[in-house]
């Protein structure tokens, strides 16, 4: 019975080995010419014609015009002021409260610039194509120096007017509608959800009150163009950085 225990044993142990096998690693490369036209399939094509021409009228429809060119630039640029004043409006309209200032991360914004001239559905879409929901964060003086200082090591992004910020090496100074920060005060802030759930290296944000508003950014800019008609804008030194 021992000498069967002992056998049992070692062929126990000699069974749970790692076994290495080696694989062929020979492969035979391939040239695929990507530009290639494939041809179109006519059925499937005749199946989402109806869609497709529907889709490319309400993109094509033209909703305001934009007075001067509007391009994406750091640290402030007209693009950028327009898309956070938006914000802004729209969360103090959908709450009844004031809102103490609105950003708009840079790497949201999509295209580098709107043109001169008309703005059509599309291009908005082309400007903001994901679903960012507009969010308040709640947060005292100390975190929205935190946030600002991180935004300033980005070279900054777009703020609404509400705030102005002046950056000269390690020293900021931060006003909001005029008066200093207050490290203890708290502060409402409005941004896009994924800044608020940590996007963006904004982790310190995660842990903060916030509220969701049931209402997607580009949604915003889209009812903004539509009820102004008219895009226009200028630099206001609301992010200086020396």
């Amino acid at each position: 019975m021992k000498y069967a225990y002992y056998c049992l044993l070692l062929l126990f142990c000699f069974s749970c080995k790692k076994v290495w096998h080696k694989a062929n690693t020979h492969y035979t490369p391939q040239m695929l010419e990507s530009h290639r036209k494939l041809s179109e399939d006519a059925e499937v094509a005749a199946m989402i014609s109806p869609y497709k021409s529907k889709l490319d009228a309400e993109m094509n429809k033209v909703i305001g015009q934009c007075l001067v060119e509007m391009p994406k630039r750091k640290p402030e640029c007209v693009l950028g002021n327009w898309m956070a004043d938006a914000m802004e409006e729209k969360a103090e309209a959908l709450t009844g409260k004031d809102i103490d200032f609105a950003f708009q991360n840079y790497g949201g914004i999509r295209i580098p610039a709107l043109s001169k001239g008309p703005i059509t559905t599309g291009k908005i879409y082309e400007l903001m194509p994901f679903d960012n929901q507009l969010v308040i964060v709640e947060m005292n003086g100390a975190t929205l120096r935190q946030l600002i200082l991180h935004i300033a090591a980005d070279n900054g992004w777009p703020l609404s007017r509400s705030i102005k910020v002046q950056i000269a090496g390690d020293k900021s100074k931060i006003n909001i509608d005029g008066e200093p920060i207050q490290l203890e005060q708290k502060y409402r802030v409005a941004m896009p959800d994924y800044i608020a759930n940590g996007g963006n290296d904004c982790f310190f944000l995660m842990d903060q009150k916030q509220k969701v508003l049931d209402v997607l950014i580009r949604d915003v800019l889209l009812e903004y163009v539509q009820n102004k008609k008219e895009l226009n804008g200028k630099l206001e030194g609301r992010f200086v950085i020396n």
